[in-house]
């Protein structure tokens, strides 16, 4: 791990409400849920953590540009060959188009593990 201090300064885009999408497996398959409208990660996380089965998950955030894209914030996909392979994670040494942001985010209540018409989170 290594931590640089940084100039606030440099970002040219924010999102304040982003949707979060989890996805909860079971061997090789995969439950998958999308969360929007909520406060902050941790009552995602606390959502997730919740599931009654206790099946592991991967927790990302949506970055929509040039189509939806998912950045992992938590746990381990275990369908990924190698986890930290750029091929893998979809990452190349090409940097982000300059003066793009992702879209705005939409508000709701979604469907949950085990839940018929989703918890609110």
């Amino acid at each position: 791990m290594e931590i640089v201090g940084v100039d606030p300064r440099d970002q040219t885009w924010k999102i304040d409400s982003p949707r979060y999408r989890v996805y909860f497996f079971e061997g090789t398959a995969s439950e998958e849920y999308e969360i929007r409208g909520v406060q902050d990660i941790h009552a995602v996380m606390e959502w997730a953590n919740s599931d009654e089965v206790g099946r592991p998950y991967v927790l990302y955030v949506c970055v929509d540009h040039d189509g939806l894209g998912l950045l992992r914030l938590a746990g381990h996909d275990p369908n990924d060959v190698d986890e930290g392979s750029p091929a893998v994670m979809g990452v190349t040494d090409e940097p982000a188009s300059e003066g793009w942001a992702p879209a705005g985010c939409a508000r709701g209540r979604v469907a949950g593990p085990g839940a018929a018409n989703g918890p609110e989170v």
